[in-house]
């Protein structure tokens, strides 16, 4: 039997509806299946699997605000907007879901957005969020107020890096700028007396770089240490006497200890030992101690009597 042309058809063209990205493809990253994803307005897109030039509209979802950054955790998108923060899973760019949380933080600064890994840190005008496990949770809500941290913080200026388990964030401009740290494992929030116009992890040589004005230095790499500042939270009760204290530390170099009894500071002294010391008599029902200086402190005691120290 002679077959003819038609029926002579080979396998069905797969390229029939592959376009190329819109000129204005934002917020590039890249999930483990070589599926590239992006924004546009309130458009999120898909690319095919590993044919980066392939962006089929059947692929694009769209939410209800303008797309601020985008950030990859496992097989899921974590999508920060002007309103809701969204969350896209699936292991197919035909067949992915897409779902909106329940708080409303918007991210204002696209440069704040950073992957963590398992989750994603960006600066919303209330402060810090992690979104993860399909939820967004203000992460310093106990640590700064919303107001303070949009007056001191500029959150709208923030950009950041991740390095270390920790979030670097930089906010401001070099003449009246600063940074911080901040870890989700321990939910310590520290200040930062640098800014840097930019910052860059290598993961070559597990660094941090800082573009601080026409230099790159290394985080953590100097042999001069920077000198600190570090004050605990309100412990607040019933009035109490706390009467001694003793500071533990690696060196007595440089370290300063201060207390602050309801809302007064009563004694700021130089620490040059390991050995327990007197506090001034008095009780207060809310306390607060502060260190200063170069040393690396591994314990602070505070006690109602010596001899509990």
């Amino acid at each position: 039997m002679i077959k003819s042309q038609m029926d002579r058809r080979g396998d069905i063209l797969e390229t029939i509806g592959w376009v190329a990205p819109p000129n204005n493809l934002q917020g590039i990253v890249v999930l483990p299946g070589g599926v590239a994803v992006g924004f546009s307005g309130k458009e999120l897109m898909f690319s095919e699997p590993y044919h980066l030039y392939a962006w089929p509209a059947a692929y694009r979802l769209t939410v209800e605000y303008e797309i601020q950054s985008l950030a990859v955790a496992a097989n899921s998108v974590i999508i920060t907007t002007d309103g809701y923060p969204y969350v896209a899973f699936g292991t197919e760019p035909s067949a992915m879901t897409m779902e909106r949380l329940d708080t409303a933080h918007a991210c204002i600064s696209k440069r704040s957005m950073v992957d963590m890994g398992d989750m994603a840190l960006y600066a919303s005008p209330d402060g810090l969020v992690r979104v993860a496990g399909g939820r967004a949770d203000l992460m310093t809500r106990n640590i700064i107020n919303p107001e303070d941290w949009r007056q001191r913080f500029r959150p709208d200026t923030i950009h950041a890096c991740f390095h270390d388990g920790r979030y670097f964030g930089f906010y401001g401009h070099a003449a009246n700028g600063g940074g911080f740290i901040f870890s989700p494992d321990s939910g310590t929030f520290t200040e930062l007396g640098t800014y840097a116009d930019a910052c860059y992890r290598d993961l070559q040589d597990d660094s941090l770089y800082l573009a601080i004005g026409d230099t790159i230095k290394a985080w953590d790499k100097g042999t001069e240490l920077m000198p600190y500042r570090w004050r605990s939270k309100v412990f607040q009760g019933k009035p109490a006497a706390f009467t001694s204290a003793r500071i533990m530390a690696d060196s007595y170099t440089n370290l300063v200890f201060r207390v602050f009894r309801d809302e007064q500071q009563v004694l700021e002294l130089p620490v040059t030992s390991d050995r327990g010391f007197r506090l001034p008599a008095g009780r207060g029902s809310r306390w607060q101690f502060e260190l200063a200086g170069t040393d690396t402190v591994t314990a602070v005691i505070v006690a109602s009597s010596m001899a509990e120290l």
